[in-house]
């Protein structure tokens, strides 16, 4: 019984701790609003209240007074000069006491006298009524924990679904494992081969124009790109840029992944200057292409992308090469249509004179130093001779430029360069 009373002024206690808690935090609240406000009727009457009191309008300064203090929430204020006797006076309650607000009267840096509103502060009673919903909520709170406090036995059947054991069932089995799959090793594919695609740009004529007319054509460039690299499972590695485009074509073998990168070639050669010709008859900026395939063997990617950007910059305009040291390509000579760029041969010499005479006359600064040294010894053979002066070297290490591919394959490359084309046209026709 003592501990149930005990219980008892506990909760009467701690509920009337928390109603004045309450209500102390809302007359805060409500002083803190006010004080903003009352600082600005402080202000704007002292500011209104300089000029009357510097030509000492009493009359102006009673109206003022009045107009202030009809403002809701202003119980009084005073105007007071320098001797703080009050020269105005004002508001709707002036025996009531509030939130004072006071502010200096000054006119030129001269102080006049200064001036006071009290505004009206809620009392404990109203507050209480405005937070009867917090209080009556509290108080159900507290009675709720004192009855569960001193009357257990009637909350037992009450179950609290957040406060329930688990079952029996779910607490013996083990949690469940997630089996995590091994991660499957990538494996790199057996043959690999790099389509380059270059601008022909030696004038430096895409750094001259602007960058919306540069962009437009390298956009078309790229759409053309894809499309062929679409068709011959490429993948284009970058988006098209001043240094142009590098297409990836792998496969389990190099012959037919360069098949591909040749089929792909030539059909974006064609797509390419096809566009190239249209911008230019309709004089517009453009830049023709060309391009040249490496396969990546048993080297390193960046040395191999190097080494076909810079066989493709040899090349000419619309040109495909291949380089000359390439495995298979007595094979793809008997297949397709190339052409190496080694230069032509040397002319021959001409045939040194045959007369006695003029062979005897003639006298070398070799034959005047030397004049033991036999005649032959000095004279190297005619067939000697250009091989001494004109050294050439074998034509396997100039790359091979393609001509054209086999009937078959430039027929394909033919009709779906027709079939683009023709795609192209009513979406064009219809912008």
């Amino acid at each position: 019984m003592i501990q149930s009373r005990s219980l008892v002024i506990v909760l009467a206690v701690s509920f009337l701790v928390h109603a004045t808690l309450m209500v102390s935090s809302a007359k805060h609240e409500v002083d803190h609003a006010q004080q903003p406000v009352g600082e600005l009727l402080a202000s704007q009457l002292a500011t209104n209240a300089a000029p009357l009191m510097m030509n000492q309008d009493s009359v102006g300064l009673g109206l003022m007074a009045d107009r202030f203090g009809q403002t809701p929430g202003v119980l009084s204020l005073k105007v007071m000069g320098t001797d703080a006797r009050a020269v105005a006076s004002g508001g709707n309650a002036p025996t009531l006491s509030g939130l004072t607000f006071k502010a200096p009267v000054k006119l030129d840096d001269k102080s006049l006298g200064n001036v006071e509103v009290v505004l009206a502060s809620p009392a404990r009673g109203e507050i209480l009524r405005g937070s009867g919903l917090e209080l009556l909520g509290s108080l159900v709170l507290h009675l709720l924990l004192g009855s569960w406090l001193i009357w257990p036995e009637r909350f037992r059947n009450v179950k609290v679904p957040i406060l329930q054991p688990l079952p029996p069932l779910l607490r013996r089995s083990p949690a469940p494992t997630l089996e995590i799959p091994a991660p499957v090793e990538e494996v790199p594919p057996a043959a690999t081969v790099f389509l380059q695609v270059v601008l022909e740009d030696s004038k430096g004529l895409l750094q001259r124009v602007n960058a919306s007319t540069a962009d437009q054509m390298l956009v078309i460039l790229e759409k053309l790109l894809l499309r062929a690299a679409r068709l011959y499972q490429g993948k284009v590695q970058h988006t098209f840029g001043p240094e142009g485009a590098s297409v990836r074509f792998e496969g389990d073998d190099e012959a037919a992944c360069l098949q591909q990168a040749l089929s792909c070639g030539r059909l974006f050669l064609m797509l390419a200057d096809t566009a190239y010709q249209q911008r230019r008859s309709a004089k517009l900026f453009a830049l023709p292409v060309k391009a040249a395939i490496c396969p990546l063997g048993d080297r390193e990617e960046g040395v191999v992308l190097d080494e076909v950007m810079q066989l493709a910059r040899r090349g000419d305009v619309q040109s495909l090469l291949l380089p000359g040291n390439l495995t298979g390509l007595d094979t793809l000579k008997a297949a397709h249509r190339l052409e190496s760029m080694a230069p032509p041969p040397a002319p021959a010499p001409e045939s040194a004179p045959v007369e006695g005479e003029a062979a005897a006359d003639e006298t070398t600064p070799a034959d005047i130093a030397s004049p033991s040294e036999s005649p032959d010894a000095e004279a190297p053979s005619a067939a000697e001779t250009p091989a001494a002066t004109n050294p050439e070297p074998p034509s396997e290490i100039y790359p091979w430029r393609v001509i054209g591919l086999s009937e078959l394959d430039e027929a394909r490359v033919l009709e779906q360069k027709q079939h683009i084309l023709e795609r192209k046209k009513p979406a064009a026709d219809a912008a």
